[in-house]
This record gives C-alpha cells, structure tokens and sequence, in this order.
C-alpha cells in the first residue's frame, strides 16, 4: 500500500522504537538500492529534511 504525498501519517505502534514524532506528513518515495523495497519519505513536525521509513512502519490518519 502506498500513501499519497501530503498524507498525514504517524508511525505505526509495532514498528521500530526509533519514533519520536508522532505526526508527519508523507512528501515522496523512493527505492532501495540493495533491496528494491519500496521506502516512503515522511517529514515529521519540527523537522525541515524527510526521513526513509518502509511502508509498513508508519500508517495514515484519518
């Protein structure tokens, strides 16, 4: 499942403990170059650069 750009998303609660945001906004994709999954770039609130999550690790808002 793939997530439109300018989706509100948070992260998902079995995903890793990394999270400390818990609203962001999804603002591009892109792929790994060793695995060819596909990753989706999310901006979290205060800050300005997206950060790479797996489609599994964060899920939208409604």
């Amino acid at each position: 499942m793939e997530y439109e750009v300018g989706t509100a998303v948070t992260p998902n609660s079995t995903g890793p403990s990394r999270h400390i945001h818990i609203l962001g906004e999804v603002s591009g994709y892109a792929t790994d170059p060793f695995t060819g999954d596909r990753l989706v770039a999310v901006t979290w609130s205060g800050l300005r650069k997206p950060q790479l999550y797996d489609l599994n690790d964060v899920i939208e808002l409604d």
